[in-house]
């Protein structure tokens, strides 16, 4: 009964994983490609930019001053500013969805450049095609599908795999033979084994990066998430219609001038609030007495949970806090930067992108071991054909024939 169960679980392993072969290896391929974007767009970002003071012992200018110059150089109003820690960063300062940032001397205020548009541009279209396969316009949530389907498939692959790749017998010879890479060896010999250790190092963090791409997808996998991690999940609230305005067009806009009051002082308490920050954004109000938001990130490329939201009043006073050790890991996050790796720092980015060049290997050496299972099968029937002799044309006789 065992040799049924294992032969059934063979074939529907072998076929889906041919049918998905394309797709599956696409994902990968491009999933391997994102493993460091967020560190390698801020390093692409901000190389070569420094500010330099006009004298020394300069002191950098108020944050104010830095956002009224790029106010005036660009004619835009900024929408949010970035600072980082160190005497020689840049300040970063978002203008609007349209024009994007812009970096900025922060003893000058003069613009030093902009974020490398070229790697945006690499890593979108990296995205594209791992998500819908580069397919734009009506036919994208077709192509969508294609890769959901894929990613349900590649966890059939990874889980039945595993039973396939778990030795028979429970011996170290048989598992060694799984475990560990025998150099030297070549053709089928060693495709099976990269296959077989490959499957067994990689199947953690594959399962992983497959499920929470699932729970992106379809609405059940989400459900189960939250689920196992006790959180319910909150539906949008109703829309309601908005009240007529009575006075709209009586009201009038804030100049941006005003809207800067005070700012430096209050950046200044957000980093004592933090004091091991790496970088603070600030999201500029839109009146001269609203609180301001600020998020405090510690970890130098925004990761996940080692970042704060902190809400100050215009006086400086606390009115929220949310420290990164009191966040926690929610499903939310857990869905989004568990299928990174990002939720565990580089550590974890790496050992998701080392599974993910896992399941590209898994690709190439299970269809390499397809293909010498099918000329094999040629081979073979070859062989049990009348008349012909194996490796010769179907024309010519055998010895024995000729006789």
């Amino acid at each position: 009964m065992g040799a049924v169960v294992r032969k059934f679980i063979f074939w529907s392993h072998l076929a889906v994983g041919l049918a998905a072969t394309v797709t599956i290896l696409v994902m990968c391929v491009t999933g391997v490609l994102m493993t460091y974007e967020r560190q390698i767009q801020t390093m692409v970002d901000r190389a070569g930019l420094r500010s330099r003071p006009p004298t020394p012992g300069a002191q950098p200018l108020k944050m104010e001053g830095v956002l009224t110059r790029v106010r005036a150089v660009k004619g835009i109003d900024p929408e949010y500013v970035t600072v980082f820690s160190g005497d020689r960063q840049p300040v970063e300062v978002y203008l609007n969805r349209e024009a994007g940032s812009v970096y900025a001397d922060a003893y000058t205020g003069a613009v030093l450049g902009e974020p490398s548009y070229a790697t945006a541009r690499f890593f979108r279209e990296v995205r594209a095609w791992h998500r819908w396969l580069g397919v734009s316009g009506p036919n994208r949530p077709r192509f969508r599908a294609l890769i959901d389907a894929s990613n349900c498939v590649l966890l059939f692959l990874t889980i039945f795999g595993l039973y396939l790749w778990f030795p028979r017998k429970l011996t170290w010879r048989h598992f060694r033979a799984v475990l560990l890479f025998r150099p030297g060896m070549t053709g089928r010999a060693r495709d099976f084994n990269w296959h077989n250790v490959i499957g067994l190092w990689a199947a953690v963090p594959l399962v992983l990066i497959v499920w929470t791409g699932m729970a992106m997808s379809y609405p059940w996998a989400k459900r189960l998430t939250y689920q196992a991690a006790g959180t319910p999940i909150q539906k949008p609230p109703k829309q309601s219609e908005p009240a007529p305005e009575e006075h709209a067009d009586d009201a009038q806009p804030v100049p941006f001038e005003a809207r800067l009051l005070g700012l430096e002082s209050l950046m200044a308490r957000a980093q004592r609030q933090s004091p091991e920050w790496k970088a603070i954004t600030l999201e500029i109000p839109d009146t001269a007495t609203e609180p301001v938001d600020f998020t405090i990130d510690m970890s130098g490329y925004d990761a996940i949970g080692k970042s704060a939201d902190l809400e100050l009043d215009r006086s400086g006073n606390v009115l929220s806090f949310s420290a990164a050790a009191s966040k926690g890991v929610t499903a939310k996050s857990f869905i989004r930067y568990g299928h990174t790796g990002e939720l565990w720092g580089v550590p974890g980015q790496t050992a998701a992108g080392l599974g993910t060049l896992g399941g590209g290997f898994l690709v190439w050496t299970g269809l390499s071991l397809s293909l010498r299972r099918f000329r094999s099968w040629r081979t073979r029937k070859a062989k049990r054909a009348p008349g012909v002799a194996v490796g010769k044309s179907p024309g010519l006789r055998t010895t024995r024939e000729a006789a």
